[in-house]
């Protein structure tokens, strides 16, 4: 298992202190072009800093805006060693994990999850035909919110007849779900679902992407 760097950043914004340092971090390491996400836990005790990533246990201290922290296995072998310090309300920083790989990272609170679950109405302007971390995500929500969208059918046609994409199945998003992480399950629930018109057509032709002669 790869352990984001980022867990050991440990900072605040604003003054560094034992109550802004204290509680669950977002944060994002980049390696060789590669971004890994994680959430840390952090407990601030005077300058002495604790916390856990994963099954990394984290030790550490942390004077006025910087801070520095070491992290080990279960078994108490070494993983790795961050420094970082405080801008404004972002953190960032570089460290050291095994195998001699240098990381750099940023890490921000977690945004506050809204007192009642909300409705969004999302009115897509654009499809993709690939899924990739590189697209934008057009809307962010809340775990219990919901979406009230539609998207084009399999050539790209919406339900007036107008083509708005290539073909391939394009579509609609993506969403971002905040406070999800890498490793995380979560249940989408379909509450209604309608076609986009009155009639379709298919085929008895085995795509070639999906099985081919071989």
């Amino acid at each position: 298992m790869n352990y984001p760097l980022c867990s050991l950043l440990l900072a605040t914004a604003g003054a560094l202190s034992a109550s802004d340092v204290s509680g669950g971090w977002e944060f994002t390491a980049k390696y060789l072009g590669d971004v890994t996400y994680a959430q840390l836990t952090l407990k601030a005790e005077g300058e002495k800093l604790t916390g856990t990533l994963f099954d990394l246990n984290l030790t550490g201290t942390l004077h006025g805006d910087e801070l520095t922290l070491t992290a080990t296995r279960p078994n108490g072998e070494h993983f790795g060693d961050f420094k970082g310090a405080q801008h404004g309300e972002l953190l960032d920083g570089s460290a050291v994990w095994t195998e001699n790989r240098q990381v750099v990272w940023s890490a921000k609170r977690p945004p506050k999850t809204p007192t009642e679950a909300l409705t969004h109405v999302f009115e897509p302007k654009e499809f993709h035909r690939v899924f990739s971390d590189a697209i934008p995500p057009v809307l962010h929500v809340f775990p219990g919110d919901t979406v009230k969208t539609w998207t084009v059918d399999a050539g790209g046609v919406d339900s007036k007849g107008v083509t708005r994409s290539r073909g391939g199945n394009p579509e609609t998003g993506p969403f971002y779900i905040e406070g999800a992480f890498p490793g995380d399950t979560w249940v989408v629930k379909l509450n209604r679902v309608r076609l986009n018109r009155d009639s379709a057509r298919s085929g008895d032709q085995i795509v070639g992407s999906a099985l081919n002669p071989g």
